[in-house]
């Protein structure tokens, strides 16, 4: 999924929500903190990182950036209609369909994954929907098996969701499902797997239909490989020729 605009960058930093939440405080000083906050975090890559933030308050903008190019290598410079990654911020909207479904009366939380998709790995079939949602799993990420490494990393070979599955399945458990908590990206592979089951719908039309389009996110898009929007041209999995 990409955004037109990136009001939070998210992971890069927290600020402290003491010193923000006195009214006193300047825009034009919030500007210059979060500017030198994402300058000094940013100052080891060796190109200037392309982003773009903005606060905006009863509908209007008042504090904005922008720096890099839309490419690092490339010459077309951020804007304020610039295209970014949202990544990993999809799993918000993946675990907000969860939970709708959870309200609709469609899933139960304790239900196991192996409960919606066949042909699991045995040692998954424990796996509650809760345990997905909170990283206590215990699954491991495929880019831990190094085949999966040389594919996608060296061969640069798209993979699907089932092939995704197939080599994090190769590998052990990390721990205990529910005994201890890790960050990863197998859990929620498996959560858009289980909403496409329950609501019979590819993944995109589901967080289209019930999240996207509600909210008026027109700016907010899927993406597959051979997709593109202006300039912007992803580099992302082919799930199964769908949405990923």
């Amino acid at each position: 999924m990409k955004a037109r605009l990136v009001i939070i960058i998210a992971g890069l930093f927290f600020f402290s929500c003491e010193k923000y939440d006195h009214r006193t405080e300047s825009m034009d000083q919030l500007q210059k903190d979060v500017t030198g906050l994402i300058r000094s975090r940013t100052q080891k890559i060796p190109f200037t990182a392309p982003i773009a933030w903005a606060m905006i308050q009863n509908g209007k903008t008042v504090a904005a950036y922008r720096q890099g190019m839309e490419v690092p290598e490339g010459n077309t410079a951020v804007t304020d209609q610039s295209l970014f990654p949202l990544a990993s911020a999809t799993k918000l909207f993946t675990s907000v369909m969860i939970m709708k479904a959870f309200e609709e009366g469609l899933i139960q939380l304790a239900a196991k994954a192996s409960d919606y998709i066949d042909g699991l790995p045995q040692i998954w079939h424990n796996v509650s929907i809760s345990q997905l949602l909170s990283h206590t799993d215990g699954i491991p990420d495929a880019s831990e098996n190094e085949d999966y490494k040389t594919l996608v990393f060296e061969v640069k070979e798209l993979l699907s969701r089932s092939a995704y599955l197939d080599y994090a399945g190769k590998l052990p458990l990390m721990f205990e499902p529910g005994t201890q908590t890790r960050y990863g990206q197998t859990g929620y592979v498996l959560l858009s797997m289980i909403l496409e089951k329950i609501y019979k719908k590819v993944y995109e039309e589901i967080i289209v239909e019930k999240i996207l389009e509600p909210l008026g996110m027109q700016h907010t898009h899927f993406f597959t490989y051979s997709k593109t929007i202006g300039t912007y041209k992803p580099g992302v999995f082919e799930p199964d020729g769908k949405g990923f």
